[in-house]
C-alpha cells in the first residue's frame, strides 16, 4: 500500500466511524461504551490497587478513546 492508498483508507475509515456514531442508535452505543469502558474514570482500581487491574482498565479505555479519536478527527475531501 502507497502513501496515497494508506490516507484514503484513514478517510475512508474515519468517515465511516462518524457515519456510524452520528445516528441515533450511535450515540446510544456510544455513551454505553463511555461508561463501561472507564473513560471518565481513573484507571488505577482504588479498591485494590495493582498493576494488572490497571492494565486492563487502561485497555479498555484506549478503546473508547480510538473511537473518540475518529469521530472526532476532521477530514477533507481531496
Amino acid at each position: 500500500m502507497n502513501k496515497t492508498q494508506y490516507v484514503l483508507e484513514q478517510i475512508r475509515r474515519t468517515k465511516a466511524y462518524q457515519a456510524v456514531f452520528e445516528t441515533d442508535n450511535g450515540r446510544l452505543v456510544l455513551e454505553d461504551l463511555k461508561s463501561f469502558c472507564g473513560f471518565e474514570n481513573c484507571s488505577v482500581c482504588e479498591q485494590n490497587p495493582n498493576s494488572l487491574q490497571t492494565h486492563f482498565n487502561e485497555g479498555k479505555r484506549r478503546v473508547f478513546l480510538r473511537i473518540l479519536s475518529q469521530i472526532n478527527r476532521k477530514v477533507t475531501d481531496e
